[in-house]
């Protein structure tokens, strides 16, 4: 992560956001997970979060920038889902580090402010996104229901999708782009769900009249 944050830094000349996006969502019950899957799932949708964002903001520090740095979290992180047992630890972990390093950002600048070691105002918060309408969800649909028609995204189930529409990836990323503008400029160590389902709560049962 390091080397991706100064190749950024010496590409553009400066670096001012930092979005963590990568990771894997690899099915996994309780009794199908190994060491070494959930090792190598951690390392991806942890490691990578923690170590760049420890790059960025040494660069922001160094630099004197106000810089912003945001993780593409996940719901699973709140619920959990009983397929998806490593990933939704992994994303819990993320919640976790957010909030935490948020809230000392936060500190350091006050204590900059109050005539501590100087440091910007640097902030990292998160989105929980749902589900998502990717060319990743595709793969796992066709693992999971072979004969799934080609447009299933058209008519998703409404229990998740209470909308009948799913979420694009240039929903999220226009979130990203909202948290990560000075609209949101005291918005530090915060989590946006990102979900439709946990909106609308859990979909409406058949009525049936009886006399």
């Amino acid at each position: 992560p390091g080397r991706i944050i100064a190749a950024a830094e010496q590409h553009f000349g400066r670096l001012d956001v930092l979005i963590n996006n990568a990771g894997k969502s690899d099915r996994a019950a309780v009794d199908d997970m190994s060491y070494d899957f959930t090792e190598w799932l951690f390392r991806l949708n942890c490691f990578s979060v923690m170590f760049a964002s420890q790059a960025a903001i040494d660069v922001f520090k160094r630099h004197d920038i106000n810089g912003s740095i945001l993780n593409n979290s996940s719901m699973n992180a709140i619920c959990g889902q009983g397929n998806l047992v490593p990933y939704s630890a992994t994303k819990a972990a993320i919640e976790n580090f957010t909030s935490t390093v948020g809230h000392d950002l936060a500190m350091r600048r006050r204590s900059a402010l109050e005539g501590g070691p100087a440091f910007p105002h640097v902030r990292m918060n998160s989105v929980l996104t749902g589900w998502i309408a990717s060319e990743g969800e595709t793969v796992y649909k066709r693992q999971e229901t072979p004969d799934a028609p080609d447009n299933w995204m058209d008519t998703p189930p409404l229990g998740g999708v209470p909308t009948g529409v799913m979420t694009k990836p240039l929903d999220v990323a226009k979130q990203f782009l909202f948290l990560a503008s000075e609209h949101c400029w005291n918005v530090n160590g915060q989590s946006f769900a990102m979900e439709q389902f946990n909106l609308a709560g859990p979909p409406a049962r058949d009525i049936v009249a009886t006399e």
